[in-house]
């Protein structure tokens, strides 16, 4: 919650992944991620082409902050 706090401080865009949230069930507002559009995967990594396109659209970024419930199914 935090984090999605700060960013929105710090004007950082913030890019939001749920995995499969039709059977594992949406992001859970307790997280502070209300406002965001989920981008819906069902692979192990975060870098659909949907996310790639929204990564394009903020000018090609060469830094970035990675977090995850699950990391290793969230931003692999």
């Amino acid at each position: 919650m935090f984090l999605f706090q700060a960013c929105r401080i710090l004007s950082i865009p913030q890019i939001l992944t749920e995995q499969y949230p039709k059977g594992l069930g949406p992001t859970v507002p307790e997280l502070g991620a209300e406002g965001l559009k989920p981008h819906t995967k069902t692979s192990f990594s975060m870098m659909t082409e949907s996310v790639q396109s929204s990564l394009k659209s903020l000018g090609d970024p060469q830094q970035v902050i990675l977090c995850g419930i699950e990391a290793q199914a969230c931003i692999a």
